[in-house]
């Protein structure tokens, strides 16, 4: 799964790795901090990718042919498939207040045990 930490790759290279991963209710939201000044394409195709002997998730951008303009830095550039398969579910989530306050308070003990172990 992709995570704070998790590769950027442009056409295979590492360009960058994620920073910050958020979810509101138009899906997904991951915050890359790029390592190259590099042009990305707006027709690229951008998924997630599964590399390594463990399946490490990586963000894969594939770039081909005409680019018909390239993103701006600070664009926000949707994973459609994503963003459709996450769109129902954190609907459902986000629907009631109880719903959000359970799913806060599991996110707060995942960080605290994750705090814990690194200490």
């Amino acid at each position: 799964m992709l995570g704070q930490g998790s590769l950027v790759r442009f056409n295979g290279v590492k360009i960058g790795t994620i920073e910050n991963t958020a979810i509101s209710r138009n899906g997904l939201t991951l915050t890359a901090r790029l390592e190259m000044d590099i042009d990305i394409p707006k027709n690229s195709r951008i998924h997630e990718a599964k590399e390594g002997l463990l399946g490490e998730s990586s963000l894969q951008i594939d770039a081909s042919g005409d680019p018909g303009g390239f993103y701006s830095k600070g664009h926000t550039i949707e994973m459609e498939p994503l963003r459709k398969a996450t769109t129902p579910i954190l609907t459902d989530i986000l629907s009631t207040p109880a719903k959000m306050d359970t799913i806060i308070t599991i996110l707060r003990r995942i960080e605290d045990a994750k705090n814990v172990k690194t200490k």
